[in-house]
């Protein structure tokens, strides 16, 4: 059909083409239809999904099923589970089962969680953004912060990249400091000396001691990228900055922290994240030698080098391999359908705009340009049509690669809780095949939750909170006698309101200032109250005159120059 495989229709008419050129002559030879033994309803699936509704088919009730999830990370939880049950009742291999998205932009994260949850191992075949990982965000961000004269937004992105030798507190008072003052530029170089809290507050010993640390703090943060800002004002040329950015590295201890983080990521299960670590560093010295090579003796300043680094670190892969046969094998449909048979096969996102994907209308040429040029011959791109075509060609990647049963999932709520549609293609199935089996709610979801052990015991956890559904019974029941449900039942009835009277001193003093407004607070939410009044948590805010505070600036300034 030309409205499903287009990709294939322009390729017999790209080699007619070719042949005719030549005189050569042309034979398709058909390979009929598919020889791999499927259930009826894939079969019908593969079949008739994507064309024009004909008929219907009475549902098996078993090779396709349709879960409605309340967020992706649902549909991922389900997947998990489906995944365990059907190799405990089957016997199924790991390596039986793939898990696909039409773009896991929004899945990959809760995916990997929810099958850790569940004790699945997976290898998720995904492009790595390499710009994103610590090693290559402090290259890019320090090369930035000094281009750009110590941007609040470069240097923090260097410092929470962990290779800044401060801890994670000691960022967040530097950064609460420099967002309160709004410390830019220079100011860095410069001893700080206003009030850590912010304008107009007296100084006590603890601000004193705070405002001490908080510049013993600068100074350690900001000295290597001083070394590295002065060694790119004396570099003239390409060569003299990549020198220049590799000593700076190296003074880091970049080499080092990315061999032991690797080791973290392995002795705690995470092989594919290890054999990327381990890789960076080879890939960015790669770059810098290629760099040196070709634009070594070019005149060149720090900022323009800045601006072309990451253009050729952008043209790195990061590439692994599984570290054993036996795993789920999780990505988009492109990189996990084409060409290959699984017995399960995990649809995740089936949703208005993400299957298929809306195309990008945007483009230089309008689509009677196209017609014209491609009259002419021009080979281009596809357009905003013809890829909608090819998004249901790589539908049907999708639903032609089971060999046994087809999970399609979507969620009625996005990552951002925004309502969600279900896409075209769950209405057509459910049309296509009466009686297919479709689950949703809550009751489904806790099911799923007694077949690996971490979520049947917060099911059993919740048992104490007073929930009685069946799931959580049953959960109830399987742990009753271990030793951390024992104790988390003894911590739920040691729970209630605080009576230590050291403890609500300590929170809120020895009298409590109750102002209409406070009370209203509490009734409206203790936690938020709490939070205020007892940890006495504040919002970050900047150093600035407020509104009555700018006008009595104003009138003393006024009065004193007029008098």
């Amino acid at each position: 059909e030309k409205e499903v495989f287009v990709s294939g229709c322009k390729t017999v008419a790209r080699l007619r083409k070719m042949a005719s050129r030549r005189g050569l002559p042309c034979e398709i030879v058909p390979c009929g239809e598919s020889r791999i033994e499927k259930p009826a309803d894939l079969s019908v699936i593969e079949r008739e999904a994507l064309l024009p509704l004909s008929r219907t088919y009475p549902s098996d009730g078993d090779s396709v099923r349709i879960f409605e999830a309340a967020s992706p990370f649902g549909e991922c939880e389900h997947a998990a589970a489906y995944i365990r049950k059907t190799v405990r009742e089957t016997g199924a291999r790991w390596r039986d089962f793939a898990v696909v998205a039409r773009s896991m932009d929004g899945y990959a994260a809760p995916l990997q969680m929810a099958m850790a949850r569940y004790d699945v191992p997976i290898f998720l075949a995904e492009k790595a953004d390499l710009l994103a990982k610590p090693a290559l965000a402090l290259v890019t961000g320090a090369l930035d912060a000094c281009a750009g004269f110590w941007r609040y937004e470069d240097l923090f992105a260097c410092f929470k990249t962990g290779r800044s030798g401060l801890k994670p507190d000691e960022i967040d008072r530097l950064e609460n400091y420099v967002l309160t003052w709004r410390v830019r530029g220079g100011a860095w170089e410069r001893e700080w000396t206003g009030h850590p809290s912010g304008y107009g507050i007296p100084f006590n010993d603890a601000s004193r001691a705070e405002l001490e640390s908080l510049n013993e703090l600068r100074a350690s943060a900001i000295t290597p990228f001083v070394s590295l800002r002065e060694a790119l004002k004396q570099a003239e040329t390409g060569g003299a900055c990549v020198k220049a950015l590799y000593w700076f590295l190296e003074g880091m201890d970049v080499p080092q922290a990315m061999e032991r983080r690797a080791a973290r990521h392995e002795a705690a299960g995470r092989f594919q994240l290890a054999e990327e670590y381990r890789q960076l560093w080879e890939i960015l010295l790669s770059a810098l030698e290629q760099f040196y090579w070709t634009a070594g003796d070019r005149p060149m300043t720090g900022g323009e080098f800045a601006r072309l680094l990451p253009l050729v670190l952008g043209e790195y892969d990061v590439g692994t391999i599984p570290v054993s046969l036996d795993r789920v094998s999780c990505g988009e449909i492109d990189r996990v359908c084409t060409g290959v048979s699984v017995p399960h096969l995990i649809l995740l996102g089936a949703n208005d705009g993400l299957l298929p994907k809306t195309p990008s209308s945007r483009g230089l040429l309008s689509d009677a340009d196209r017609e014209l040029l491609e009259g002419l011959g021009v080979e281009l791109a596809a357009s905003g049509t013809e890829r909608l075509m090819m998004e249901q060609e790589t539908l049907y990647h999708a639903v032609a690669c089971p060999r046994v049963r087809l999970l399609v999932s979507y969620a009625t709520h996005d990552a951002a809780g925004k309502e969600a549609r279900p896409s075209y293609f769950v209405g057509t199935l459910r049309r296509l095949l009466s009686g297919v089996p479709f689950a949703f709610g809550q009751e489904p979801v806790q099911r799923d939750r007694l077949e690996a052990g971490r979520p049947a015991f917060e099911l059993a956890a919740a048992y104490l909170c007073g929930s009685r559904a069946p799931a959580v019974r049953a959960a109830y029941e399987a742990y009753q006698t271990d030793e951390r449900l024992l104790a988390a039942q003894d911590t739920f009835r040691a729970r209630g309101p605080l009576t230590d009277p050291c403890t609500i001193d300590g929170l809120y003093g020895e009298s409590v200032s109750l102002a209409a407004s406070r009370i209203d607070q509490f009734y409206s939410c203790q936690f938020s109250f709490f939070m205020k009044y007892g940890l006495k948590a504040q919002p970050r805010r900047r150093a600035q005159f407020s509104a009555p505070e700018t006008g009595t600036f104003i009138h003393y300034v006024l009065e004193n120059c007029l008098r």
